[in-house]
């Protein structure tokens, strides 16, 4: 139930939404609340934001870590908007995400 009402919020919402969803990422303590936040981020039908959330996945001072990378990709190739971002994301970035 949880991601079903944050995945609508974020779909149909804007930045502040998505922001406010963001924001809360590090703030929650359980790793099933954090893992349902990440996926429904993925939900914007905003390309922008979209590409800047893949982008914070990259960046080691955001409050996604290294190890939900995979789940942001993920949420975001979900998405029918997001999905040839995603593979894009991956191609430029295929280098970068090898361990």
């Amino acid at each position: 139930m949880r991601y079903t009402t944050y995945c609508t919020a974020i779909k149909y919402g804007g930045a502040l939404e998505w922001d406010f969803a963001f924001q809360m990422v590090p703030k929650v303590t359980s790793s099933q609340h954090r893992d349902t936040l990440l996926s429904a981020l993925g939900c914007s039908r905003e390309p922008w934001i979209l590409v800047r959330y893949l982008s914070k996945s990259m960046d080691p001072d955001s409050a996604i870590r290294k190890q939900d990378g995979r789940r942001v990709v993920g949420a975001v190739a979900a998405n029918p908007v997001g999905r040839p971002i995603a593979f894009n994301f991956l191609k430029k970035n295929f280098d970068e995400l090898l361990p």
